[in-house]
């Protein structure tokens, strides 16, 4: 993904939270408690002054068929985009642990010299209303932009016990080259949302 400074990383940001953040979010709800396959996950953009990755965690004992979960998430949104609903709990969650951050002097102190190390401790105060702004088509857009097999690199941790190491032609046979049909077809009947967060 692009660095932190860049239009995009808001958005991503949001696209991270509808991924893995809360118990509504896509990990969480459709491949931990729909399907069973992952005992928990989480997303979080890792964005640094000139670069940054996507990068999604989940603990599973079903290696393979989890990956292959996830990967049609991902596509789904690519191919279908995210629901209102969706965006708006994901700036919600944005917003709600960034100011809980700060009611500490030690997150504050951190807000600041994070901002500050990027050029103005000012552009924190632009931090939150650009969050606010992104919408369902600027996640759709950057989700099939930066989220491409192309770009995708997979690390797995597995019990010393367990000696399985595919090649890339394996993997692609047994995720990559699934995925796209793997995709879930299912009726989402959203909750009507605000047109945005309340000011705090």
């Amino acid at each position: 993904t692009p660095g932190v400074l860049s239009d995009d990383a808001r958005a991503l940001e949001v696209l991270a939270a509808i991924l893995g953040e809360g118990r509504a979010s896509v990990l969480n709800q459709y491949v931990r408690d729909e399907q069973a396959l992952i005992t928990n996950g989480s997303a979080k953009l890792l964005a640094f002054r000139d670069m940054g990755f996507l990068e999604l965690d989940f603990e599973t004992d079903k290696p393979l068929e989890a990956q292959l979960a996830v990967l049609a998430e991902i596509e789904n949104i690519k191919k279908n985009g995210v629901t209102k609903e969706q965006l708006f709990r994901a700036k919600g969650l944005i917003a709600q642990n960034y100011y809980h951050a700060l009611e500490t002097v030690d997150g504050l102190a951190h807000d600041l010299a994070y901002y500050d190390a990027l050029g103005d401790w000012r552009k924190s105060f632009a931090y939150v209303p650009a969050i606010q702004k992104v919408s369902v088509a600027d996640v759709t857009r950057l989700a099939q932009k930066y989220l491409s097999f192309e770009n995708l690199s997979v690390l797995e941790y597995l019990p010393e016990s367990v000696t399985r190491n595919l090649n890339l032609d394996e993997y692609r046979a047994a995720v990559l080259n699934r995925a796209p049909a793997a995709i879930a077809e299912r009726s989402v009947q959203e909750l009507p949302v605000p047109a945005e967060i309340p000011s705090v």
